[in-house]
């Protein structure tokens, strides 16, 4: 039960409790169980969206929410691939090229990767 309630902190405009929330999150999706939970609460949507270049104080979040959508992809990419909009997926997919932090680019990469090999 605890993820909806930490993706529910991500539309508050709170920086600091939406990096802390994601962080609990990436720590989440290392376990298996919560593949289904997570895309159950259209958090990956959401996560994408925070996927941009951004200042030094967000690089740490950024990196995070690649993270969980990485290791969300990883175990489940269809699930994953149907809980995103052909919109926010191209969005997504379009802004990657362009990221310029070294590890937010390559989970993000691999994260499309599983996903786009899964369709």
């Amino acid at each position: 039960g605890c993820i909806p309630a930490l993706i529910s902190t991500l539309s508050k405009d709170k920086p600091l409790l939406q990096q802390h929330s994601v962080f609990a999150l990436a720590q989440l999706s290392e376990c298996h169980d919560s593949a289904e939970a997570l895309v159950a609460c259209r958090a990956i949507p959401l996560l994408m969206s925070f996927i941009t270049n951004g200042t030094y104080k967000t690089a740490a979040m950024r990196r995070e929410c690649a993270r969980v959508i990485a290791n969300t992809a990883m175990k489940n990419a269809s699930i994953v691939r149907e809980s995103v909009s052909d919109e926010d997926f191209n969005a997504w997919a379009q802004r990657i090229p362009s990221l310029e932090d070294a590890t937010v680019k390559e989970r993000s990469e691999r994260a499309f990767s599983f996903i786009n090999n899964a369709v």
